[in-house]
């Protein structure tokens, strides 16, 4: 989601020299969470504004998402995974905001009353501005945003968490990477059948079992049944064994800890 952020951010700094004329973006949160019971309806809006002088055609759509290993996104037809939600939500896809108007864009969710559902399904709302070129104006270059909020939908009283640890590595900074200081790196896999946004930290140990230092990545969203890398900043010295507690906190008073050791090349 980060990166999403940062992509809408680039697009509406461009858009200030290319075209001064309209400014449409959502002031809203990216991510809408809700605890929901079987059968329920959920009312919520998205606040969506156009500061511009002209009006602005919108148009809002659904899909699956999914996030890699690495925290790439990849995006699929709307109700094609396990986990989807978009079969529950309704929404109003086309409109027009006139110019200086804030606009609630209302949608429902309508939680199937199914007693097999359990834990967190998700799906992710695009609310793009709709240009067309203009021959009159052909000098001027438009460009159509594209905003993504999550909905997130945790069935009450089903949640389980747990979470795995592995692929412990320590990196060394070289010419052929991107990493400009020690780290250690593993993969964190959400087992459970929940989202989580973790905070994690490692304490260190020397050969001795004595504490040498803690550290900490910063947090994490995983869903259920995805791994992610975790990259923790490290100082430690090199060519020496070292063992470490990995402690992951997923709320909720659900606190996990590994045990690994590591070899600093």
């Amino acid at each position: 989601m980060k990166k999403i952020q940062q992509i809408v951010l680039f697009c509406i700094l461009v858009s200030l020299f290319c075209n001064l004329q309209g400014m449409f973006y959502v002031q809203d949160e990216w991510t809408k969470f809700s605890v929901v019971h079987l059968g329920e309806v959920i009312n919520n809006t998205i606040t969506l504004v156009n500061d511009g002088e002209n009006p602005v055609n919108v148009r809002v759509s659904l899909s699956d998402f999914l996030i890699e290993e690495e925290g790439s996104d990849v995006y699929l037809q709307p109700g094609t995974t396990e986990r989807s939600n978009a079969d529950w939500i309704q929404f109003q896809s086309n409109f027009t905001l006139q110019s200086s108007q804030t606009y609630l864009l209302p949608f429902s969710i309508h939680v199937p009353d199914n007693a097999d559902l359990e834990g967190s399904y998700w799906s992710i709302l695009f609310i793009e501005e709709v240009q067309e070129f203009s021959e009159e104006n052909p000098e001027i270059i438009n460009i159509n945003f594209k905003y993504a909020v999550q909905i997130i939908n945790t069935i009450v009283n089903t949640e389980q968490s747990s979470v795995e640890v592995s692929k412990v590595t320590f990196i060394a900074p070289t010419t052929e990477t991107e990493v400009r200081r020690d780290t250690l790196s593993f993969y964190l896999n959400n087992t459970g059948n929940h989202w989580i946004e973790a905070n994690i930290r490692v304490d260190v140990f020397n050969e001795n079992a004595e504490f040498v230092n803690s550290f900490v990545a910063e947090k994490i969203r995983v869903y259920p049944k995805h791994e992610r890398e975790v990259l923790v900043p490290v100082t430690l010295r090199r060519y020496t064994l070292y063992h470490a507690l990995i402690v992951t906190d997923t709320g909720n008073d659900n606190i996990f800890g590994h045990q690994v050791s590591f070899f600093t090349e």
